[in-house]
């Protein structure tokens, strides 16, 4: 029978329970919390057409506190059609509606604005077919209109001289004034009528005389008002950002409850728009920006979580952070929703990582000898593979996440909400008062006190693990050369 030595039994004890302790601490649960939870969210993400691109945006849009909405194709339907014609000019025979139809279509072709389609498609209609003049010396100027020579339109209307040629200007009211052509206050009534109703009101001078205008009319996406209402639920403010005119800004606000309105804003101005609203908020709250359009580019790089309309430019796409792959709005709230969720189940996997660490250690290291309960390195092993599955286990219920039906927010609050959601809308021209979101306001909810240490601390923990285990996306600033341009009031087009 071998004796032992009371050394070399304290040594051979220490020794087990030392290997006790490295195989149940062994940071796989910790190291499985977060990577597991974000790959069976994008998952869950993309099979409800979202194509979240990577762990960063997917923690961001959590803390979004103010989403920033473009007009023309993500609030609005971004097919937008002629809905009036008239002539100003009584005194001209030769200048009819079908001569201004057949002029500005000619001046607008090579354009893939909608509003340069709207016109477009409008004369394709009326003469039936794809033909049209020649276009020349064009040029344009952003957020104001265009000017170009056309010429040979007898291939549409016919004309006595079939060399005449054409001086074209279209645009909006400052854009004429620019040109030495008087709006009359006639004129300005006729397009307050359509602006007021949120159309968009397109003044046509040709030879130096303001001849006509086209109403050209964006419908407004079925879901819009309850996406909007679900966001306000939730706490967020609301933000729509345009380049129409304040009174068409207004209308399209008050048709899908949008409060605050930042109309007449130049596509070079987006950007710098949400770097100060960014400036503004408090650096725990983020900003979203949702867009489609290749203007809309740098700023939903610029913004903490971009969000793209599927249909959008391949521009837009690529800038953002989040792809909404349907032409659904209310995928917005699905995706904030699904942050959340997300990001609740990161932090029970962390916590029941770290409750099993600080509970199985412990025994692990014999602290239960004197109740003679003893941990064999067999069982840590054991114990330390269960935590990892359970972990493991614990993200994949996130398959199981549904998301947020729009029938049920079409309840007795939001036919309330539909009642007031054209009162106080408050319009800023340009970006040069732009207003944090100090206070917010929700129909159905109010947001909770200051977190606790503790929570704030797991919060950071989070973050940073996210970062370091997916990184960020690099959002440089992108710069584009091209002329075509959405929401604004001058129609830009493309010399071909």
């Amino acid at each position: 029978m071998t004796h032992y030595s009371q050394s070399e039994i304290v040594f051979e004890l220490a020794f087990r329970y030392s290997i006790t302790v490295l195989s149940v601490a062994c940071p796989c649960a910790l190291g499985l919390a977060t990577p597991t939870a974000v790959m069976v969210a994008t998952g869950v993400g993309a099979a409800s057409g979202i194509l979240i691109k990577g762990g960063e945006p997917l923690e961001l849009a959590r803390k979004v506190r103010t989403i920033v909405f473009d007009k023309t194709g993500t609030i609005t339907k971004g097919k937008p059609s002629v809905i009036d014609k008239q002539i100003f000019i009584e005194d001209d025979d030769h200048l009819t509606l079908d001569r201004m139809l057949a002029i500005a279509a000619t001046a607008e072709s090579g354009s893939e604005h909608p509003l340069a389609l709207a016109i477009q498609n409008e004369c394709k209609q009326k003469f039936r077919t794809e033909q049209k003049g020649q276009c020349l010396d064009f040029k344009a100027t952003w957020g104001y209109g265009l000017f170009a020579r056309v010429t040979g339109i007898d291939c549409l209307i016919p004309e006595s001289d079939t060399q005449r040629s054409y001086t074209v200007l279209i645009g909006n009211r400052e854009w004429m004034v620019r040109h030495n052509l008087n709006v009359s206050d006639r004129i300005d009534r006729a397009m307050s009528i359509h602006e007021q109703d949120g159309h968009t009101a397109v003044l046509v001078g040709i030879d130096n005389k303001l001849v006509g205008m086209f109403a050209i009319a964006d419908e407004i996406k079925p879901t819009a008002p309850l996406t909007i209402f679900a966001l306000q639920s939730l706490g967020l403010h609301t933000i729509l950002l345009t380049g129409d005119n304040i009174k068409t800004a207004r209308a399209i606000a008050a048709k899908v409850g949008i409060k605050s309105v930042y109309a007449e804003v130049l596509p070079t101005q987006k950007e710098r728009f949400i770097s100060k609203l960014k400036e503004k908020m408090d650096p725990n709250e983020k900003v979203a920006m949702v867009g489609d359009g290749i203007n809309d580019s740098p700023a939903l790089a610029r913004a903490d979580v971009g969000i793209a309309v599927g249909s959008g430019t391949d521009v837009a796409v690529e800038a953002a952070s989040i792809v909404l792959i349907r032409d659904e709005l209310f995928d917005v709230v699905t995706a904030i929703s699904l942050s959340k969720k997300t990001i609740r189940r990161i932090w029970i996997n962390f916590i029941f990582a770290i409750g099993y660490n600080a509970i199985a250690i412990p025994i692990a290291a014999g602290v239960l000898v004197p109740a003679n309960i003893h941990l064999k390195p067999w069982m840590a092993s054991a114990a330390m593979a269960l935590s990892s599955i359970s972990v493991v286990l614990s993200s994949l219920l996130l398959r199981y996440f549904r998301k947020p039906q729009i029938r049920t927010y079409e309840n007795s609050s939001f036919r309330q909400w539909c009642t007031t959601m054209s009162a106080n809308i408050e319009v800023q021209r340009g970006i040069e008062n732009v207003v944090g979101n100090s206070q917010r306001t929700s129909p159905t909810s109010s947001r909770s006190g200051a977190s606790s240490k503790l929570s704030q601390l797991l919060v950071d923990a989070v973050s940073t693990f996210v970062k370091q285990s997916f990184g960020g996306k690099v959002k440089s600033k992108l710069t584009t050369t091209t002329t075509t341009m959405d929401d604004t009031i001058g129609l830009i087009v493309i010399k071909k």
